[in-house]
């Protein structure tokens, strides 16, 4: 698996709570394209900010080996499993949202909205490393 980012440097800080949220999904999304993606899967990893929300995207091209998306809805457990049904509980105590399932096209698409209220954060530097001076 290849993974592929894209994350901006913040225009706002975040709770320790939102950031541990924030890793915990993109640890739960690597997990599932890792059992269920071919290895040679690319994975992008994807930040948007805005005024009182951000996104996080994690995708999945579905590799070269990948079943059609029908048949990969098909395999997973009728609720999700156990690791959408946590990112969704975790994001609903935080007002937030997960779309997760397969993309039009090859792949798997694991999208989450976290409402924020800028201002009141603290560094968002531990959860992606240094962010850079604009």
């Amino acid at each position: 698996m290849r993974i592929e980012t894209d994350l901006p440097p913040a225009p706002y800080e975040l709770t320790e709570e939102e950031q541990g949220l924030l890793a915990g999904i993109v640890q739960e999304a690597l997990a599932n394209v890792r059992r269920h993606a071919p290895k040679d899967a690319v994975t992008e990893i994807r930040l948007y900010f805005e005024p009182t929300y951000l996104m996080l995207e994690i995708t999945d091209d579905g590799g070269t080996e990948s079943a059609p998306p029908a048949l990969r809805l098909v395999e997973q457990e009728p609720e999700g499993g156990q690791g959408i049904a946590w990112m969704r509980d975790q994001l609903d105590l935080h007002e937030g949202k997960l779309d997760a399932g397969p993309q039009l096209g090859p792949g798997w698409l694991v999208r989450a909205w976290l409402p924020v209220q800028a201002g009141e954060h603290q560094a968002l530097g531990r959860l992606f490393g240094p962010t850079a001076e604009a």
